[in-house]
């Protein structure tokens, strides 16, 4: 209780040593009153870190001591979900003050903690800053590798905000290797999210990265366009201030522009702001692009001091920054990370084998009665098995001679002899051609017959090509005493769908050889419909023919009866295929009556498919 007084205290007298406007220090204020009344540890961490974050904008040092004394408060109360992000947190603020050494040291000591309690979140939060802390020391391809497990963690976590911030870094990345075009193309993405968040600020930020990648690719104009619109963007729809790194942008294009006037005024006014909240990159950037700028003017005392500063600045930083620690710490960290990857196999091992053990003990203790309910469980199924498979040897036999049955009731001798009949009165008239058609359409016809005819199932588009050419040849050979319709619903068309085959084919020759060569007219009319219907397909067979008590009194009182197979082989071929497919199979016959007389026969047929 009395540590987190303490840490109260720090932060209100931090609060008030920063001078800060009212409405923005009451801000400040009511949102510490509500990190301070938050019970859950982890969720009070967050705000009081969000809390530090925002402080931000009125200077990093009170970040960095608020953050010290955070950081202290939870190694004494060992709430390591809150040191974690707390350390983390302040690795990203040492980089405004190009400390980018111990930026890393504490980056990886955040990585390490947030590792051991499974922090996503923070862990992809460190990998992104410690991708920054590379990128500063131009080791690009490490940069690059924590940007991506950073950008991968978020997008497992589905947070867009961060995903866009990964976005932009990997830009940045592309633009210090020079990778110009691959840099816009991260902004762009980077921007299309914060439009479509509303996030202007940001878009403003966006904006500028394009303008000033364009600037480095020797492309004025393009980034004269981008640069401006950003300072629109942050001026009239984020209503912000312009900050600094825009603002630089903006003097770094006007002295390639050569308006070294306009130029000198930006800078100074980057430079100024970047020095009252001591952003050491800024202070950096801002010296160098000035001594060049005065030099321009021909004002050389003024840039030979800036130039004089500038160089004293870097070396200062790099001072503090020793690339060989850093690959040093970094090598350190990766045999860390494999020596945890070893001991983990280490002890999977050890409790893979603990497992064989047990489950040998097991085995063996089972294995005794297992022979015997084997040896039982054998004799049963052998017994179920030999009778199984009596029942299949009789179905396939009844399915073999349903198929033959029907094989023959859709090509039987009396339709081919009258085909070859019909072909023959086409020669005997000298109607070669005509000839020449029929008799490749009956070869096709006999062609798929004898193609399908091994199948149980074939292809709707098969069935229906075999259907058409039949009823030509039938047409033809009856002097077009009637003609055909065949209707397919658009949702078969556009599938493929397979249906038990040999089925329709003697439905529609019975239907032509009772109902509609009996008429004394040719104005006989044959309609086959094909629809889905669930995981059924209907088809219906509709003629205006003599009906079938007339057709029957027809049938009786001619002299010499042709048997026709038709109808009763594919009744038991639908027996068959009840049994097959354990689907519903079904036939209908509806006689159709107008004003009490006959009308035609209509056949509803409902057949699987698949």
């Amino acid at each position: 209780m009395k540590s987190i007084k303490i840490f109260v205290t720090i932060l209100l007298l931090i609060s008030g040593m920063l001078k800060i406007e009212n409405a923005q220090a009451n801000a400040l204020d009511s949102l510490l009153r509500v990190s301070e009344m938050e019970k859950n540890p982890e969720i009070k961490s967050d705000k009081y870190l969000y809390y530090i974050s925002k402080m931000g904008k009125f200077g990093n040092d009170s970040v960095i001591k608020l953050l010290d004394a955070v950081i202290l408060k939870y190694q004494k109360t060992n709430l390591k979900y809150g040191l974690g992000r707390a350390l983390s947190l302040k690795a990203w603020y040492l980089v405004f003050y190009s400390k980018y050494e111990e930026s890393f040291k504490i980056g990886h000591q955040a990585l390490a903690i947030q590792k051991s309690i499974s922090d996503s979140f923070g862990i992809a939060d460190t990998y992104n800053r410690l991708g920054v802390s590379h990128m500063q020391f131009k080791r690009f391809k490490d940069a690059e590798k924590y940007f991506i497990l950073s950008n991968s963690l978020f997008n497992q976590l589905r947070d867009t905000t961060k995903i866009d911030m990964t976005l932009n870094n990997l830009g940045v990345l592309a633009f210090e290797e020079g990778k110009n075009f691959k840099a816009i193309g991260f902004y762009k993405q980077s921007l299309a999210i914060r439009k479509a968040q509303k996030k202007y600020f940001w878009v403003g930020y966006s904006l500028y990265n394009i303008g000033a990648t364009f600037l480095k690719a020797d492309m004025p104009d393009s980034s004269e366009y981008y640069l401006m619109a950003a300072r629109k963007t942050i001026i009239e729809q984020a209503k912000k201030k312009v900050p600094t790194m825009i603002t630089m942008g903006i003097a770094e294009l006007y002295r390639h522009q050569e308006k070294y006037d306009d130029a000198l005024s930006f800078a100074q006014e980057a430079l100024a702001a970047a020095e009252k909240a001591n952003h050491k990159e800024l202070i950096l950037q801002g010296k160098h692009l000035l001594s060049e700028i005065y030099s321009n003017l021909n004002r050389f005392k003024e840039a030979f001091n800036m130039q004089t500063e500038y160089v004293e600045l870097k070396n200062s930083i790099d001072s503090s920054n020793n690339a060989a620690n850093v690959a040093e710490i970094e090598e350190r960290y990766q045999n860390a990370e494999k020596e945890v990857e070893i001991t983990k196999l280490k002890a999977q091992k050890l409790t893979a084998e603990n497992k064989a053990q047990s489950l040998r003990i097991y085995t063996v203790s089972a294995i005794a009665i297992a022979v015997l309910i084997m040896a039982l469980t054998f004799i049963l199924w052998q017994y179920r098995n030999q009778k199984e498979k009596i029942k299949v040897s009789n179905l396939n036999t009844k399915i073999a001679e349903a198929k033959m049955f029907a094989l023959r009731a859709q090509m039987n001798p009396h339709f081919i002899f009258n085909c070859i009949n019909t072909a023959q009165s086409f020669v005997m008239q000298n109607q070669r051609e005509q000839a020449n058609e029929y008799l490749a359409n009956f070869a096709k016809l006999l062609r798929l017959v004898l193609d399908n005819s091994s199948k149980t199932f074939v292809q709707l588009e098969d069935e229906i090509n075999q259907l058409k050419l039949y009823l030509d040849l039938e047409a033809i050979r009856f002097e077009q005493k009637f003609n055909y319709e065949i209707e397919i619903e658009e949702e078969l068309e556009q599938g493929i769908y397979e249906i038990p085959g040999m089925c329709i084919q003697p439905l529609i020759e019975n239907a032509i050889g009772h109902g509609l060569i009996n008429r004394n007219d040719d104005k006989g009319k044959l309609k086959v419909t094909l629809k889905l219907d669930k995981d059924c397909i209907v088809c219906e067979i509709t003629d205006n023919g003599v009906g079938r008590e007339k057709a029957a009194g027809i049938k009786a009182a001619k002299t010499i009866h042709y048997q026709s197979a038709a109808l009763p082989n594919i009744k038991e071929r639908l027996e068959m295929l009840n049994a097959e497919t354990a689907q519903e199979v079904k036939l209908q016959t509806i006689d159709l009556m107008e004003d009490g007389h006959s009308a035609g026969t209509k056949v509803i047929l409902t057949l699987p498919w698949k």
